[in-house]
């Protein structure tokens, strides 16, 4: 336990708030007198200032002898807190709040809402609940995890001290919108406050604030389409009462979940929704009606303001339905942001979703293409179509659209296809102003999928490469932008066959570039990278070296050439062939390591040279090319060694054939004679690499999901971990059976929300939850004293799931260390 170099001492006086009424007083008697409790002492420390000495994932017991002051905002009458008080640091106008954990049930009947509290915090523990500052008595052990404990009940008198009688409190009024502001957010955690404009999202008349015997979410939406999770007890006593369907306000203690933004009320006087429901947008209504801003010469649209998950709401552009209630929402995915439309989990029996750029100004652009990239996953009949309308007014429904010829891009049932680009689309044969509209279309349980859009483009030539010559060249990539064409000051891409570039990439901090045919449609693909100039003559060191990786190699290349004539023509450059060494060809899963080029003597030629990287290979040899680290003229030591899909550590490997999901029929060639659960699939939300295991559905009993068999020539000499990575959410756990020649090792992941190591275990147990919070959580198995089966075709590794809870879990890049 981590100490902080200052003491926090703190007492409570539980104090007798005796109080009698009665309804006739006889004047022979005097009244009861009320004894007010009242604290002689001062505060010297704000809450804000005593979180900010906690660090996420640490606890810190508090040596110095500080001391705050709030004001209880908390009430466990009804049931919806346990165990706790939130005290925050003032009656109105709260800058700061802290949940304080105590080991006694009944709270609200020793310090009622609007309790004046002093708090001294010597001998207390800080700590967290993903991300939730909290303020305890001490730690304890639940199996292999630290947990921060309750103030023993004992020692309430010790830590907080009552001052004077509640009174009223004045919760900060603040809108949804508002809230989407990080800092103002994080400041206002764990206290009070009114949302202004809200109704629940999912009224509909028979939803429960929470069901039987367990917590659920339910979200509130406001007028502009921002959304804020309310977290309700299935142990409050208003867990089975019917959520209101109007809108209005309702007030509670904001909290969080890692990133998720969460409020908790403290019983149903709390929530005032009688009024009208509302839209819950902006850009137009419920049925197509739109608003028109000012017509633009040109639009260029990344999605980078985008808020995730919630509905899109950029000026200018409109974002309607004109069937169910689904709009276009925010996402984002390995630092890329984009626009969605999806039905998934839609209690729509059909969606169709238009999302309408602003006004294009045809006249007045010089350059009058417009184009696109779209993307396709999961698509069992959802279509999207692009039209365009010259006299869109008020209603989508009235306008005229015609349909535009664009590439669009087509996925499977169970898998994303890539980013595909539309195409130059030329408006010039359109005069004034034109709407073009993605519109969105699918059927809830027969018609689905989902589209995402991005780089919406209007008049905007592309800018060629600048011309750039350099004496020293030192590039490990760390500027690229993962899952995006290579744009890097000096460097020029492009492809001689299909449609496909170089891409940044970037695995467990490591960044590098990356070239494949996987999952494309393309007869033939032939992708090039070129450096910028390298001017040799002023270059003391003439060497030139870089580093390679190769994966589920086939029969695609990857050639390195040297020009000396090169000005962004990759056809009319007169390119000679290098001799250097790549990465040997791997074609169950990736090389283990990076390979180094050695150094290439470039002494002979003279003047200003390119070097190009051209991978060639098709849908067919659809293998992958990496590269990094790519030098000359430099000498200094240090550099990444990179870390591609291992990590960067270079005694990582492949599990098994297939572990990385990257080639399914390698990973379900790799299994035993039951082979993979229905449930099971491949996902292209992956870690690294183009795919990853998804888990989704209840299973009904406690199922091994897929048992990994013991590949030829497996070898676990001096390997002491197994390491892999989940992301999502599941009702019951994970259990994972690690087989030795005489048996199994047990390994249990319980609840599980931030990277851990798990130490073997005694039986199997489903026992806890998991939740990371949308991201990649790591998962390691120690398993240094575990003498793994080596025998060829007999049982490695299984993965295991507990019964009659969901699962949509995704599971990737499972290596041995």
């Amino acid at each position: 336990m981590k100490s902080i170099k200052k003491f926090f001492y703190a007492a409570l006086i539980t104090a007798g708030l005796a109080t009698s009424f009665v309804a006739c007083v006889d004047n022979d008697f005097d009244q009861p007198e009320i004894m007010v409790p009242e604290y002689e002492g001062t505060s010297n420390t704000a809450i804000a200032d005593l979180k900010a000495k906690h660090t996420n994932g640490e606890f810190e017991t508090i040596e110095e002898d500080l001391v705050i002051e709030g004001y209880v905002v908390s009430d466990d009458t009804e049931g919806n807190f346990y165990k706790q008080i939130i005290v925050q640091d003032s009656r109105e106008g709260a800058t700061g709040g802290i949940e304080v954990k105590i080991n006694e049930k009944g709270l609200s009947s020793m310090m009622k809402p609007g309790q004046q509290v002093f708090i001294k915090a010597k001998g207390l523990v800080l700590g967290d609940y993903n991300g939730l500052v909290q303020l305890g008595g001490g730690t304890f052990q639940n199996g292999k995890y630290t947990n921060l404990a309750g103030i023993d009940p004992g020692l309430i008198k010790d830590h907080i001290f009552l001052n004077g009688l509640p009174v009223e409190l004045q919760p900060k009024e603040v809108s949804l919108e508002e809230l989407k502001d990080n800092d103002l957010y994080n400041s206002l955690v764990s206290t009070l406050v009114k949302i202004t404009a809200a109704q629940f999202e999912d009224a509909d008349g028979t939803l429960t604030y929470a069901e039987k015997d367990k917590s659920s979410n339910r979200d509130l939406v406001g007028p502009k389409g921002n959304k804020l999770i309310v977290r309700n007890s299935g142990y409050s006593n208003f867990y089975d009462e019917i959520l209101p369907q109007g809108s209005g306000t309702i007030v509670g203690v904001l909290s969080k979940f890692g990133n998720d933004k969460q409020m908790m009320i403290r019983s149903l006087e709390d929530v005032d929704m009688t009024g009208d429901r509302f839209d819950g947008s902006t850009g137009g209504g419920s049925a197509g009606e739109v608003t028109l801003g000012n017509s633009v010469t040109s639009l260029n649209e990344a999605f980078d303001a985008i808020v995730n998950y919630e509905d899109i709401a950029f000026e200018g552009w409109n974002n309607v339905y004109t069937e169910g209630t689904r709009k276009w929402q925010g996402k984002e995915y390995n630092g890329t942001k984009y626009a969605q439309a999806s039905e998934y989990n839609s209690k729509d029996a059909k969606n169709v979703s238009w999302l309408i750029t602003p006004g294009l100004d045809v006249t007045n652009a010089e350059n009058k293409i417009f184009n696109f990239e779209t993307k396709n996953g999961y698509n069992t009949g959802a279509t999207l179509k692009v039209l365009i309308s010259t006299d869109l007014a008020t209603d989508v429904n009235s306008a005229t659209w015609t349909e535009l010829s664009a590439n669009i891009a087509s996925g499977t049932a169970d898998k994303y296809s890539d980013w595909v680009k539309s195409g130059d689309i030329d408006l010039s044969g359109y005069n004034g102003v034109v709407y073009i509209a993605f519109k969105y279309e699918a059927e809830v349980g027969t018609k689905g999928g989902t589209f995402q859009i991005d780089n919406v483009k209007f008049n905007t030539a592309a800018t060629p490469p600048a011309d750039i010559t350099v004496t020293e060249l030192n590039e490990a990539f760390d500027n690229v932008t993962a899952e995006s064409d290579v744009a890097l000051e000096g460097w020029f891409v492009g492809a001689t066959a299909g449609d496909r570039n170089w891409i940044g990439k970037e695995y467990s901090g490591n960044k590098y570039i990356q070239a494949s045919g996987y999952n494309s449609e393309l007869d033939a693909m032939e992708a090039w990278v070129v450096t910028p100039g390298l001017d040799l003559d002023a270059a003391a060191n003439k060497n030139f070296s870089f580093e390679t990786k190769a994966g589920y190699s086939k029969e695609e290349t990857l050639e390195v050439f040297i020009a000396t004539d090169f000005d962004k023509d990759l056809t009319a450059a007169n390119w000679q062939p290098l001799t250097v060494t790549l990465a040997p060809k791997n074609a169950t899963g990736y090389s283990s390591e990076f390979t180094n080029s050695g150094d290439i003597d470039l002494s002979s030629y003279s003047g200003t040279v390119h070097i190009a990287f051209k991978y060639t290979g098709s849908k067919d040899n659809s293998g992958t090319w990496q590269l990094d680290n790519v030098k000359f003229n430099y000498t200094e030591g240090g550099g990444d060694t990179g870390g591609g899909d291992n990590g960067g550590d270079t005694n990582a490997a492949s599990l098994f054939p297939g572990s990385d999901f990257e080639n399914w029929d390698t990973f379900t060639g790799a299994l035993n004679s039951y082979g993979l659960k229905d449930y099971a699939t491949q996902s292209t939300d992956a870690h690294n690499g183009s795919n990853a295991l998804l888990l989704k559905g209840t299973p009904t009993k406690n199922d091994y999901v897929f048992t990994a068999t013991v590949p030829e020539g497996f070898d676990a000499t001096g390997k002491t971990k197994i390491v892999f990575y989940i992301k999502g959410t599941s009702g019951k756990s994970l259990s994972l059976n690690v087989y030795k020649a005489d048996g199994y090792d047990k390994f249990n992941l319980g609840d599980y929300s931030a990277a851990a190591t798990i130490e073997p275990s005694s039986s199997n147990s489903y026992t806890g939850t998991i939740d990371t919070s949308g991201e990649w959580v790591k998962v390691t198995l120690n398993i240094t004293d575990v003498a793994l089966q080596t025998t060829a075709g007999e049982s490695l590794f299984a993965l295991k799931v507990g019964k009659e809870q969901a699962y949509d879990l995704l599971v990737d890049d499972i290596t041995i260390e």
